[in-house]
């Protein structure tokens, strides 16, 4: 793999401040959903770039659409973002609103933008004339995390509501869409579901299976979910802090799970890549480790997977952040072969590092055999704007190997890179 120099800026794409979650839609072209604006009165943002990495002018204002909160004193922030096959766009989040005791309040929220960046007002149905969804769920705070198209058109949309008190921490929440916008109604209780799976949830990221199940990546792991949205159980390393899963084409599902190990002072991360049969439990054909699978041992101070992807043939390819002793972070891509071993004709002995990009990259296929990773920058301890870069195919990596062009299934949901870096264990309602 060799950097592309024509995209961006030799390379690589600065996202604006504000974006949270990336994808690539079916024309190759980059989409960036997140926010701009004061806490108070933040408007969600949706930016479209084209495949060369310069804003595409033909998308609402010159590459950017926004949508201001709805009612007094609110803000809204997209989480995420969905490019459907015809060319629409869903994203989703959450609208926050000061309350007149001086708390705040936050709600899930949903929309869907037409292809030229217009927001698309017959999403919903007929009850709704505005587009903009604040679908019910939970009797307190709650936000939408992460989106997925299952195979049949309807949307799943993950994220958490917050418990009631005493403990203020958050469930799972769980809701499907038609696809028209209007709730499922076979989904649940009028298209939601509530899920203690553990005590202080967090959910991170769902990932739809062929067959219409799902995962999802809590931040006590990864759970297994039926059609119906009832739990089928954990499908991770009980003692992992966090991990990512991709389902396969013929039913079984990889999955990278973190554990943090060492002292306060001196931490380590070790990253495991298992892939399992569909009844869950572990293929015997995957990894020679202990327990089987394979652990990646890149870092000094070990490896956090941020996403996982399952590629032509059967390969898997892994994104990380590797920690070196001095906390010097490292993007790196690692291919594994079909039996779960490093693939020694990709990178060097199956390794991939950017140096440039701090922490873990999420995966974008792009057309031509070229991969987005998504990461983010450090400046000492100041967090930067997440760049992206692209990566190609050099001319010595054989044609005939699996490259990273096409992943056929990746954390999240088809082509995203929702970064499943590990986020807060909890908050509290009214925080």
């Amino acid at each position: 793999m060799a950097v592309d120099t024509t995209y961006g800026s030799g390379g690589r794409l600065d996202l604006p401040l504000g974006a949270a979650d990336t994808a690539v839609d079916a024309s190759g072209k980059l989409l960036a959903a997140g926010y701009f604006g004061a806490p108070e009165s933040r408007s969600g943002a949706l930016w479209r770039f084209n495949p060369d990495g310069s804003p595409d002018p033909t998308f609402n204002r010159g590459g950017l659409a926004t949508l201001a909160g709805v009612g007094p004193d609110s803000g809204l922030e997209w989480n995420a973002v969905l490019p459907l096959p015809d060319g629409a766009i869903v994203v989703a989040g959450k609208q926050r609103q000061q309350l007149t005791d001086g708390t705040q309040r936050e709600r899930p929220v949903l929309a869907r933008y037409n292809a030229d960046g217009t927001l698309d007002k017959s999403f919903g149905g007929e009850g709704d004339d505005d587009g903009v969804l604040l679908p019910a769920g939970g009797t307190s705070d709650g936000m939408i995390a992460d989106l997925a198209r299952l195979p049949d058109g309807r949307i799943l949309a993950g994220g958490n509501v917050v418990d009631q008190p005493p403990d203020d921490f958050y469930d799972v929440a769980l809701w499907r869409f038609n696809a028209d916008g209007t709730p499922d109604a076979t989904f649940g209780a009028g298209g939601f579901r509530q899920q203690d799976v553990e005590a202080e949830d967090y959910l991170r990221a769902v990932a739809a299976a062929p067959d219409g199940s799902f995962f999802i990546n809590d931040q006590h792991g990864v759970f297994a979910f039926k059609a119906d949205g009832t739990l089928r159980g954990r499908v991770s390393d009980p003692a992992a802090f966090h991990g990512v899963v991709a389902p396969t084409p013929d039913g079984k599902f990889v999955v990278a799970t973190v554990v943090l190990g060492g002292t306060d002072s001196n931490p380590r991360f070790t990253t495991t890549v298992r892939r399992y049969l569909a009844d869950g439990t572990p293929d015997p054909g995957f990894g020679s480790g202990p327990g089987g699978g394979t652990t990646l041992a890149i870092g000094e101070r070990g490896d956090v997977a941020a996403a996982v992807a399952v590629l032509p043939g059967g390969g898997t390819l892994v994104a990380a952040g590797s920690l070196e002793e001095n906390y010097a972070q490292h993007s790196t891509l690692v291919r594994l072969a079909p039996d779960g071993a490093l693939d020694s004709a990709f990178g060097v002995n199956g390794v991939f590092t950017e140096p440039f990009l701090g922490g873990a990259g999420p995966l974008l296929p792009l057309a031509g055999g070229r991969l987005l990773i998504v990461g983010r920058r450090w400046t000492g301890r100041t967090p930067r704007r997440p760049p992206a870069k692209r990566s190609s195919r050099t001319s010595s990596t054989p044609a005939s190997s699996s490259t990273p062009a096409a992943p056929t299934a990746r954390s999240g949901r088809a082509g995203s890179s929702k970064s499943s870096a590990p986020g807060p264990p909890r908050r509290r309602a009214g925080s």
